[in-house]
């Protein structure tokens, strides 16, 4: 586990394999919502990815889609929209009706739920090379609330994880890299990688071979999204050091963790 060699809080790395539920715990509760993160809290997971955007109003806040449209109901952007309106949001309901009522979160109220309780992989939005603030802002948070030792931050955007580096090089950081993209991309993504902490490659992108290769340069390697049995255990053979899953409960049961998997 190289994460494991002084680079996170050492009550992560007794497990073989770190578990990260996928945007809180995707396929259990609504995505990228407190309730999320609670249900992966109480399911003893290492810890949790989720995405952050800057609101027009400045605060961070945590929410995949550029858009509102398919997970928050209606017209608009998040970039766009102040926080008191992307509160106005429902973004519970479209899950199951129990969840009706949960609103999009601040990385700050995320925060203060999971403590340091979890591993939180932090993924930055955002294509542009222009800067928003947003590296500042969730490196603030991550130091204000005592976190670096329980972070990793990360992005596809290989220019804003350099900003992380080189504003907080004590915060652990990942580059996320995408199989289905141009070769010219996936080269320069690679050159990008060289002072990162962890790769977080895509699922269809590995194979044993590759994940020595980055275990050799002191990468830790935690791939995506697996969710059915055959690909977890697969990844498991491959030998990365973590998964993220929609459905963290099925490879706690496969990792002997749990015994069972909820429905």
């Amino acid at each position: 586990m190289i994460l494991g060699v002084g680079a996170l809080n050492s009550k992560f790395v007794e497990n073989e394999v770190l578990v990260f539920g996928h945007r809180g715990a995707r396929g259990l509760a609504p995505e990228n919502t407190l309730a999320g993160f609670e249900t992966a809290l109480d399911m003893g997971i290492d810890g949790v990815e989720l995405d952050v955007l800057t609101c027009s109003s400045g605060e961070t806040v945590v929410f995949h889609d550029y858009r509102l449209d398919i997970l928050a109901g209606g017209l608009g952007w998040v970039e766009r929209t102040s926080l008191r309106d992307l509160k106005k949001r429902d973004v519970g309901a479209h899950f199951d009706p129990r969840y009706r009522g949960e609103r999009i979160p601040t990385l700050d109220e995320v925060i203060d739920l999971v403590g340091d309780r979890l591993i939180l992989n932090i993924e930055l939005k955002g294509e542009y090379a222009n800067s928003d603030g947003l590296e500042s802002k969730v490196v603030e948070s991550v130091r204000k609330k005592g976190l670096v030792d329980s972070v990793i931050i990360s992005s596809f955007n290989p220019v804003r994880v350099a900003r992380v580096m080189e504003i907080a090089p004590e915060v652990k950081t990942g580059m996320l890299i995408q199989n289905d993209v141009a070769g010219w991309m996936r080269r320069f993504w690679f050159a990008s990688v060289v002072g990162v902490d962890a790769i977080h490659p895509e699922i269809g992108m590995i194979s044993e071979r590759l994940v020595r290769k980055w275990h050799r340069k002191s990468k830790t390697v935690i791939a995506w999204p697996a969710n059915t049995r055959a690909d977890m255990e697969m990844l498991i053979t491959a030998g990365v050091d973590g998964i993220i899953t929609d459905r963290p409960d099925r490879l706690m049961n496969i990792l002997g963790r749990v015994d069972e998997e909820r429905n």
